[in-house]
């Protein structure tokens, strides 16, 4: 996974670059200058051909166990569906069918009931939501015991498409990203050539996570002229209009408003800093207060004092740069990813599949880092996180692996 996370981070900088959008030259620099700087172990980790075996640790479940998996995440994707948009997973596929903007229903429903705050009714939703995502990535990182390839692949597939249908139900594109990270995560640790990372097959699916990308963003809107006339995403970031002549320039551009966004609301930030006073940058929880400025925090007066955040996301970054502050945020993203390969190590041999699930979360978060709150807005990522890393030192306590119940 480590040439994923370098491929990544090459990707988004050349998108944040290139992208025709309206900011900057220095907004692009500063943001691309500080995302490298604090990924740089990425470019500095040696690949090691001694290959750590992940079939061998993968828990080995039969055909029953994924059936009745699968069965139950079914369940828990369809009550999620009606507590967050009033409809079941077999009226949004009626809904989709017929192009109906499912996205703005599901905004709507939301407002109507109230569903954002937080409140005791929505502990079965969130715990249900926590279930079906744990559920797929269980199935995901596991092996049928009978060794069948076909099969095995099967009950991924179809895991895999009952999670994407509650990113059906919402019109958003959350939870097929996530899927995507998973099957390619699953891929690169179940390859027998770690280091062919590229082969037709996964050009193949990125092909097709940009078309279900574009496919998903265009059924916010009434046609394709409204989808094309949506020409800023917030302030100074907007389509440049001098690369309306340049073939696929609007669809670059869409691409940089979910991938690159970060990047620029990191230089937008450290810009102010700058300004303002570096220092109140380094200590610990300071940016809560959006440096006393206010009684919100960093990414609230960002959205409120430096330009209008809309519906964007904010980057893992700043989240964690308002509780870390920069010495802390640098420090724990270097060590953890200078050990990266040990962690992966200690868990897959001591969890096994579980072990591989953390792996998961722990990619999730560093993906999330430069481009979106991909784990920290998801409260089943966080309780994901915690019950692996509770099982984790569990398990180190107790001197047990679980990888040895087959």
């Amino acid at each position: 996974m480590i040439k994923f996370l370098r491929t990544w981070v090459l990707g988004i900088t050349i998108l944040a670059l290139f992208a025709p959008n309206t900011t900057t030259l220095i907004e692009r620099i500063v943001g691309i200058v500080f995302i490298v700087f604090l990924l740089l172990p990425v470019f500095l980790i040696k690949d090691n051909p001694a290959k750590f075996d992940y079939l061998v640790v993968a828990h080995r479940c039969k055909k029953w166990h994924f059936t009745l998996l699968i069965t139950l995440q079914f369940i828990f994707v369809n009550y999620s569906s009606l507590f967050y948009t009033g409809s079941s997973t077999l009226d949004i596929l009626s809904l989709t069918l017929s192009n109906e903007n499912v996205y703005g229903i599901y905004q709507q429903y939301f407002s109507e009931s109230n569903i954002g705050n937080f409140s005791l009714d929505k502990i079965p939703a969130i715990l249900s939501t926590f279930f079906f995502k744990f559920i797929f990535l269980f199935i995901c990182f596991s092996k049928l015991k009978t060794e069948n390839r076909k099969f095995e692949l099967f009950f991924v597939i179809l895991s895999a498409l009952i999670y994407s249908s509650f990113a059906l139900s919402r019109g958003t594109f959350f939870e097929i990203f996530e899927v995507c990270i998973a099957l390619i995560f699953r891929s690169v640790l179940f390859s027998k050539n770690e280091f062919k990372f590229i082969s037709p097959s996964r050009l193949l699916f990125v092909g097709i996570l940009i078309f279900l990308f574009f496919t998903n963003t265009l059924r916010r809107f009434e046609g394709v002229e409204e989808y094309l006339a949506n020409s800023c995403i917030t302030e100074s970031f907007c389509f440049d209009s001098k690369f309306y002549s340049f073939p696929g320039s609007y669809f670059i551009y869409i691409l940089s408003t979910y991938f690159s966004m970060g990047i620029f609301f990191i230089s937008k930030v450290v810009l102010w800093m700058i300004e303002e006073n570096i220092f109140i940058a380094f200590p610990p929880f300071l940016l809560n207060s959006f440096a006393f400025s206010s009684n919100y925090g960093l990414v609230e007066g960002m959205c409120n004092n430096l330009f209008v955040c809309k519906g964007v996301w904010i980057p893992e970054a700043l989240v964690m740069l308002q509780l870390l502050g920069i010495p802390l945020l640098f420090f724990f993203t270097w060590i953890v990813l200078a050990r990266i390969k040990t962690i992966e190590r200690a868990l897959g041999s001591q969890l096994g599949t579980i072990g591989l699930i953390a792996m998961y979360y722990l990619y999730i978060f560093i993906i999330s880092l430069p481009v979106g709150r991909f784990w920290s807005v998801s409260s089943a990522n966080i309780i994901g996180t915690i019950v692996v890393v509770l099982i984790f030192f569990l398990c180190r306590v107790f001197s047990f692996r679980l990888r040895t119940l087959r």
